[in-house]
């Protein structure tokens, strides 16, 4: 279950190291507030066990934002964000990947990372492996891997986790069609029916077809939740996107 409360979350603009001393101290000296960029305000939403959530917004929105601070990377200024169970995620291309190392290495390695004992991955090695079609890279460093061997790797050893809460962040985006498809079928028969998955993507027909409820975000701020068709319909007249459109990936 995942249970957001009023969440805001803010970041400072700009580096400081790049602001003159002498422009520091003229702020000071007026009293000026520290300039920030607000990428949540007042989100709050409520997914139940089992419940797999489309999550929709132009880029800026605030979906990755959201995302990292349910998964509690990122700590809100304000509100709560409460999950219950195993949390599992996929929220950035290679992330926690160390790319001197092969893909043997890295996915003990990851699995680790991800809460899997060294047993654990021993035993669901070979259907990562053969998931993710890189069998034959097995001992190849990972920094010679395509973007799309590496967002293959990094999904194959995230579904083998027995997470309650799933949090995915375009993690299709750069797969071929071959992998995509081979997901979806996962998506659709693999994917245990209690867990609860959070879905960021910027392709609405994956939102549509699998997250029957939708949460759109536009700058920062819930622009509406609820059924998916709805929601779709209004994001996409909101944008001036044709609803009949061949390619529905704003």
């Amino acid at each position: 279950m995942i249970e957001a409360r009023d969440l805001w979350k803010s970041f400072p603009v700009g580096s400081r190291a790049a602001v003159p001393l002498l422009q520091k101290l003229r702020a000071l000296a007026r009293r000026e507030p520290p300039r920030a960029v607000e990428a949540l305000r007042g989100v709050s939403f409520r997914a139940g066990r089992g419940e797999r959530v489309g999550l929709v917004g132009t880029n800026g929105s605030g979906k990755t934002t959201l995302l990292r601070t349910v998964a509690g990377i990122y700590r809100p200024d304000r509100g709560t964000v409460h999950t219950t169970g195993r949390l599992a995620t996929c929220l950035q291309l290679g992330i926690g990947l160390i790319h001197l190392l092969d893909v043997r290495q890295n996915v003990f390695l990851y699995g680790a990372l991800m809460g899997l004992g060294r047993e654990q991955v021993r035993r669901r090695y070979d259907a990562i492996l053969d998931f993710s079609g890189l069998r034959e890279f097995e001992h190849v460093e990972v920094r010679r891997l395509s973007s799309g061997m590496i967002q293959r790797l990094t999904f194959s050893i995230a579904m083998q986790v027995d997470a309650d809460v799933l949090l995915l962040d375009e993690a299709l985006a750069v797969g071929d069609q071959a992998f995509k498809n081979k997901c979806y079928d996962w998506f659709e028969h693999g994917l245990p029916r209690d867990r609860t998955v959070l879905f960021a993507s910027h392709d609405l027909r994956e939102i549509e077809r699998f997250c029957p409820r939708t949460l759109w975000l536009e700058r920062g701020a819930v622009a509406g939740w609820g059924d998916t068709a709805e929601v779709l319909r209004l994001y996409q007249a909101r944008h001036g996107w044709a609803l009949d459109a061949p390619a529905l990936t704003a």
